[in-house]
């Protein structure tokens, strides 16, 4: 089944990012004089996340604008297409529940590292 996309709202992709395979190894004596490896991969992973996270919230503000404009397009009786204001209303209900638990994933992996340095 597809849904219709209305003109100028991106469809939601989400693509895996890959964490980083290269692992630091330590020096002769403890760490000291090991080069880290993971330094480059880090910043493109991070940078790759962080436009994922862009991607996502531009996409929820779109799809939260359109079921605005269809709501107030089907209350003032500009339009009478029910069921395309209950589809941008369901679009936009799971991208904000879909950001939301992203958010909270990311809160409780933040919260674990700080645990574990801790």
């Amino acid at each position: 089944m597809s849904l219709p996309i209305q003109p100028g709202v991106q469809p939601l992709q989400l693509t895996r990012v890959d964490a980083p395979t290269r692992v630091s190894r330590p020096g002769p004596v403890g760490g000291v004089g090991g080069a880290s490896q993971t330094e480059g991969p880090r910043e493109v992973a991070g940078s790759a996340f962080a436009e994922q996270l862009s991607e996502l919230m531009h996409t929820v503000d779109a799809t939260q604008k359109q079921a605005a404009v269809a709501t107030t397009n089907f209350n003032e009786g500009r339009s009478d297409d029910i069921h395309g204001t209950m589809l941008a209303l369901s679009r936009a209900n799971i991208t904000f529940r879909l950001a939301a638990s992203v958010r909270n994933r990311v809160l409780d992996a933040y919260r674990e590292v700080m645990r574990m340095g801790g």
